[in-house]
């Protein structure tokens, strides 16, 4: 238990009022020293946590990209029906017309209204067919999230 700050001040009754003064200072001074301790004590471990955060949240990006890209490959595959790795127009438009593809393609949030306008749009190359590289690129644009 210790003693009250006045108890202190009592003995210091008998000398100058500056030691008064200089004895209240030092006790402001470690008070604050303290309060500073403990401040950066909870920026640290607040800090600490944010770059873990941070880290997760990329992590959790990265996976969600890797997923979208797994299930638009997939949706390419489907299309591709010859197995020749590329789409052609009237593959594209034999996909368009089917219920499951379709399905795919919204949830892979993806809108589109002219049949034609997307397969041009994911036609890079302008060769009449779309490769898979043309698909997941187009797919990632159109969806908003392409990076140069």
């Amino acid at each position: 238990n210790g003693l009250s700050w006045t108890v202190y001040m009592e003995a210091l009754h008998d000398v100058p009022i500056f030691y008064h003064g200089l004895f209240i200072a030092y006790i402001a001074v470690a008070c604050f020293a303290i309060l500073n301790v403990v401040t950066g004590i909870f920026v640290e471990t607040t800090m600490r946590v944010a770059h873990v955060d941070r880290d997760s949240l990329i992590q959790e990006e990265v996976k969600n990209k890797q997923a979208y890209m797994t299930a638009a490959a997939q949706v390419f595959r489907d299309m591709d029906t010859d197995g020749s790795n590329e789409v052609t127009v009237e593959e594209f438009k034999k996909a368009m017309k089917d219920r499951r593809v379709l399905a795919y393609i919204n949830a892979l949030k993806l809108d589109f209204t002219d049949v034609m306008t997307l397969f041009v749009l994911l036609d890079r190359d302008a060769s009449g067919s779309i490769n898979l590289d043309e698909f997941l690129r187009g797919c990632m644009r159109l969806k908003g999230e392409a990076k140069s």
